[in-house]
């Protein structure tokens, strides 16, 4: 063979190497690209629902101190009413602010269904309940014209009412602090 040949064969292999070369590195880089933008859109969807969540998870932890407000100024209401008796018109509004108060409880509730994850929203659920029955047994503490047997019932129920939302509110608080932080707390601390 002569060099001239050679020269030739050595260019045609060259040359066919550098296509196949610039072919896979740009097979590799469009698969990389690809990849970043998926992986980077996933990521962008997970922060997406992060944030989401928080926010609900935000939404309710203050609708229920609210809420709890509105209970208490439920009650100082009722006390008012039965020291003063002819105060019923404060008390009246005092359980239409408190029924909103619960309503928007519902509606951030309603959110975390949405947007949280299985455990948050049955923990949602849970404390929907508990508020519900605290709201009950305000509205019956309050009633007025109660004997004191019935009084004292009423009392005792709002008490223990307010234990369990007590009960049910730490452990929402502690399962949102493990499902944003990832670590469990205890959340008598």
């Amino acid at each position: 063979m002569d060099e001239g040949k050679a020269a030739l064969y050595a260019a045609i292999i060259g040359f066919a190497a550098a296509i196949i070369g610039a072919a896979v590195g740009g097979w590799a880089s469009w698969r990389a690209a690809r990849h970043q933008v998926i992986g980077g859109a996933e990521n962008e969807h997970r922060h997406w629902v992060r944030q989401e969540r928080r926010a609900a998870y935000g939404h309710l932890i203050r609708g229920a101190h609210t809420l709890d407000e509105s209970i208490d100024g439920v009650d100082r209401a009722a006390e008012e009413a039965d020291r003063f008796g002819d105060n019923d018109d404060h008390f009246v509004q005092a359980v239409r602010t408190m029924a909103n108060h619960f309503q928007a409880l519902c509606t951030a509730c309603d959110e975390i269904y949405i947007f949280g994850s299985r455990p948050l929203a049955e923990s949602a659920v849970d404390l929907r309940q508990a508020y519900g029955t605290l709201v009950q047994a305000t509205l019956k503490a309050g009633k007025l014209g109660l004997d004191s047997e019935e009084l004292a019932q009423a009392q005792e129920d709002s008490r223990a009412a307010r234990d369990i939302r007590s009960d049910t509110f730490g452990d929402f608080l502690s399962a949102c602090h493990y499902e944003l932080v990832g670590k469990k707390v205890d959340p008598t601390r």
